[in-house]
């Protein structure tokens, strides 16, 4: 890492990043292999310039809830000169269903920023992902009953899809499902949260 790099922002390989946050817990290595699927798709535009990932997996947190990348594209990238599985990357809904990451998409990031600089320029899409999902996270349940209520509408919601999979064409089951997975997806990983919260707190000597 530069010496004039701010605490906000680390410079890593590839190697360096597997190893502090790729491990010690079950659910870190899943989300890495879902980090490395997700960049080896953009990479095959040949436009991938860098990559930022921030967030609660970049953290000491056991349980990460999902993450967080802002992906350097080269100037005039066009996701529509994609091939299909690399524009799921670019495409927000999808991204969360298959990587479990929010996306954000900038180009020709200038290499001559400066540290505080491009902190500053990162900081704007920390404060847009948070806004995006402001409503979701481990502060939404809070008690054990408020967690069977998301676990029952997890429940209802996974019965809707094989009803809705005999009565509509792909297509429309494809737009439909979409965003019921992500609904499941996301309450799924606000119990996860509050399962595992007592799992993250010091245990007092």
């Amino acid at each position: 890492m530069p010496e004039n790099c701010p605490l906000e922002v680390h410079i890593a390989d590839r190697q360096e990043f597997e190893s502090r946050f790729g491990g010690f817990s079950p659910r870190r290595p899943w989300l890495l292999g879902r980090l490395r699927t997700l960049v080896e798709l953009a990479a095959t535009s040949g436009e991938l310039r860098r990559v930022f990932i921030w967030g609660s997996f970049v953290t000491g947190k056991p349980a990460p809830r999902d993450l967080d990348i802002l992906l350097i594209m080269s100037e005039g990238f066009e996701v529509d000169r994609l091939a299909a599985p690399a524009q799921a990357v670019f495409d927000s809904t999808r991204a969360r269903l298959l990587f479990e990451s929010d996306v954000f998409l900038s180009t020709c990031l200038d290499r001559r920023r400066g540290a505080r600089s491009l902190a500053e320029h990162l900081s704007n899409f920390q404060n847009l992902s948070k806004a995006r999902y402001c409503g979701i996270g481990a502060a939404v349940i809070q008690t054990d009953d408020q967690m069977l209520v998301a676990q029952q509408c997890v429940s209802n919601l996974r019965r809707i899809l094989p009803e809705a999979r005999k009565v509509h064409s792909p297509r429309d089951y494809s737009r439909m499902a979409e965003p019921i997975l992500l609904e499941v997806q996301q309450r799924e990983q606000e119990i996860l949260e509050y399962l595992s919260r007592d799992l993250e707190q010091p245990i007092a000597s």
